[in-house]
């Protein structure tokens, strides 16, 4: 169990207890703690991680963590937590910028209080649920940079909210069971430097404006049924388009495009023979 008396350390700025396990017998058993009340002590706490604790009796946590007004990044992957969805209806820590609640049962709402957290930049929500839709509380925050989304089955379209947020530099949407074609709304993304669609099932031809993307420089489409050709791929980095059912004639180009750093294209239907022209 999690010592209480960590709350007689008043002038932590930091506590990091993620990934504390104990072997008993051959099995590797995490942490847990019934009650979080010691932590409001800790008022000048701008750091915290609780990662893997069980924390399924702690019913407190989110009143207990909205009582760090100095909190800038809170993770609480794996914790086994107990959403009460009891309505905060004052934020303490506006100053948030990190939450990571990976691996939690939240299903498809997300609290309030989340969705008021005006300086949030990044947001961790894989493996939350388990089909439905993306939550609705996402289109409140006003400026996230990097929102993960994977593994979820979120089995309906992406909602037109997530293409008005307009700061976004990484979305992650892997591992769902989006389908259709990829919307073309996605251009509005002006900011997006890492876009991870793979492991869905769109099943469209490649769309060409992806690649205008002017800031775009990680591309994952793995794991699809998308068709036609690769396109141009001169502005990326990384691209992954493994697994799909593209079928075409390798292309020359490909020698040419001198800031990839990283292509992936294995699994599909691609023709040809490799030669020096490929790469001149």
């Amino acid at each position: 169990m999690i010592p209480h008396q960590l709350g007689n350390l008043i002038n932590l700025h930091s506590l990091d207890l993620h990934s504390i396990y104990r072997e008993f017998n051959g099995t590797y058993i995490s942490p847990y703690a019934k009650n979080l009340h010691w932590l409001s002590q800790l008022s000048s706490l701008r750091y915290l991680d609780m990662s893997f604790i069980d924390l399924e009796e702690a019913s407190e946590w989110e009143e207990v963590t909205n009582s760090l007004p100095s909190l800038e990044v809170l993770r609480l992957l794996s914790c086994n937590l107990n959403f009460n969805f009891r309505p905060i209806y004052h934020v303490n820590f506006s100053s948030l910028s990190l939450l990571d609640l990976n691996y939690n049962h939240l299903g498809n709402n997300i609290p309030l209080w989340v969705s008021n957290l005006r300086s949030l930049t990044s947001l961790y929500l894989r493996s939350i649920a388990n089909g439905g839709s993306i939550p609705d509380g996402i289109q409140n925050l006003t400026s996230p940079v990097h929102l993960g989304l994977s593994d979820n089955s979120f089995n309906t379209s992406i909602p037109r909210w997530l293409y008005s947020l307009s700061h976004l530099e990484v979305l992650n949407l892997d591992f769902n069971r989006l389908r259709g074609s990829i919307p073309e709304e996605i251009q509005n993304l002006t900011s997006l430097v890492h876009l991870d669609l793979s492991r869905n099932s769109f099943n469209t031809s490649m769309p060409s404006w992806l690649y205008s993307l002017s800031h775009l420089g990680v591309l994952n489409l793995a794991g699809n049924q998308l068709t036609a050709s690769l396109g141009n791929l001169s502005s990326l980095r990384a691209v992954s388009l493994g697994y799909n059912h593209i079928s075409e004639t390798l292309p020359e180009y490909l020698g040419q495009l001198v800031n990839l750093e990283d292509l992936d294209i294995g699994k599909n239907q691609i023709e040809g023979i490799v030669s020096e022209a490929h790469f001149c």
